[in-house]
């Protein structure tokens, strides 16, 4: 059965129950952890290939969400200042690929 996320909802309350449960020092270690995780899980899928890797990606990704999201909560930083965060990341990286179209097409001329 699928779950629904409510993103300001589930995963905030779940992020301030483990910070207020193992402290913000443990969850930002919990961070630095599961990002080495997500490394890890990456390494394998480049070098060996094949859907069961894919498999623990997702669940790494997953895991990334969510002590992303506590970090987020024990920097104190509110869900709009992230999504401005967010949208001017992937305005600059659409602004480098027209860059680069442009670049290839004046080569093709």
């Amino acid at each position: 059965m699928a779950m629904t996320i409510h993103y300001s909802n589930d995963l905030d309350a779940l992020s301030d129950r483990t910070i207020e449960y193992w402290g913000a020092s443990a969850q930002t270690d919990m961070v630095i952890e599961e990002a080495s995780e997500l490394i890890k899980a990456l390494c394998k899928w480049k070098r060996y290939g094949g859907v069961e890797h894919e498999g623990k990606i997702l669940d790494e990704i997953a895991d990334m969400y969510v002590v992303l999201n506590t970090l987020k909560r024990i920097m104190k930083v509110p869900h709009e200042d992230m999504e401005l965060y967010i949208a001017a990341k992937v305005s600059r990286t659409n602004q480098r690929l027209d860059e680069e179209d442009d670049v290839i097409e004046d080569m093709h001329y």
